[in-house]
């Protein structure tokens, strides 16, 4: 493999690393903000679930299941593209 190549692969990886870490910032952030929510409402956890906020609150963890799912298969990718390099040298 030439060097040019490898250096490419290598910024792929390494953006591949960033991406990941700015999906878990964002997962984090939203597991946060649910728990703000829930721990500012003055209700019952049944009477909650029927407020806007509770609302907000599972849009927010829909997307973070997305976000999780996200970070996993750039893992993946990641895996795959480690594995690849090294067979290739």
């Amino acid at each position: 493999m030439n060097k040019e190549r490898k250096v490419r692969l290598r910024r792929a990886v390494s953006k591949i690393c960033s991406a990941i870490d700015e999906l878990k910032e964002q997962s984090d952030l939203i597991q946060e903000v649910i728990y703000e929510e829930q721990d500012a409402s003055d209700s019952t956890p049944e009477n909650f679930k029927t407020t806007d906020r509770w609302t907000d609150a599972e849009a927010l963890l829909d997307e973070k299941y997305r976000l999780n799912d996200d970070v996993t298969y750039c893992v993946c990718l990641l895996q795959k593209s480690t594995d690849n390099v090294e067979t290739a040298m």
